[in-house]
Formats: structure tokens, C-alpha cells, sequence
């Protein structure tokens, strides 16, 4: 029980971090090149994160 809800919380906490991640990707201004570039790096590694930490606790959860 207490698994599951921890799982279910890490679920939506990594669900809402993929969306955070997109957000920040299309509405980070265009000024500096490389400063929008690095941005944009940080940002996708953060939804890849997020990716990979939604999988895992979603597999997580449906296997118990």
C-alpha cells in the first residue's frame, strides 16, 4: 500500500516535470544563440529525465 501510493506520487511529480520540460523548451526566448542552445539542452535533459523516471515508476507500479 504505502509502495503504491509512493509510486502513484512519483508517477504524477515526473508526469508534471515532462510537461515543465516542453513548456520551458518552446516558450524560452530566442536571443543569445548559445545561451538558447544551452537552454534548450538543459531543458530536454530534464524531459528525458523525467522520461525515464515516468517509466520506470509506471512499470513499477503495474508489475506489484
Amino acid at each position: 500500500m504505502f509502495t503504491d501510493t509512493l509510486l502513484t506520487i512519483l508517477v504524477i511529480y515526473s508526469f508534471a516535470f515532462f510537461i515543465t520540460g516542453i513548456l520551458m523548451i518552446i516558450l524560452e526566448p530566442k536571443g543569445d544563440e548559445n545561451r538558447y542552445q544551452q537552454k534548450v539542452t538543459e531543458y530536454t535533459m530534464l524531459a528525458i529525465g523525467s522520461v525515464a523516471t515516468l517509466s520506470f515508476s509506471f512499470f513499477g507500479l503495474t508489475s506489484f
